[in-house]
């Protein structure tokens, strides 16, 4: 075999395997073309599902937030009282 019959051999197995993996990729994005538009709805109203309990959730700990001041504020009014106290005697 010469070369140019090797590279030709070459050409046609490249261009066959070309053709067929076009085949494929047109393949799959066709799935997920059908994918996006069957789906897309159901992932929106998931998102906006997702973003009310997130929100929910944040409005949950808000008590938490708050309690921890309490405890801030009385802590501090203790110290304060005990310097006081220290200072008087």
């Amino acid at each position: 075999m010469d070369i140019n019959s090797k590279m030709m051999e070459i050409d046609a197995k490249l261009d066959k395997h070309i053709s067929v993996e076009g085949v494929k990729m047109d393949a799959i994005l066709g799935k997920v073309d059908l994918i996006e538009n069957n789906h897309l709805a159901h992932i929106q109203s998931s998102m906006a599902l997702l973003a009310t309990d997130s929100a929910r959730q944040s409005t949950n700990v808000e008590w938490l937030m708050k309690s921890h001041w309490v405890v801030v504020t009385a802590t501090l009014g203790g110290f304060i009282a005990s310097l006081i106290k220290l200072f008087i005697n």
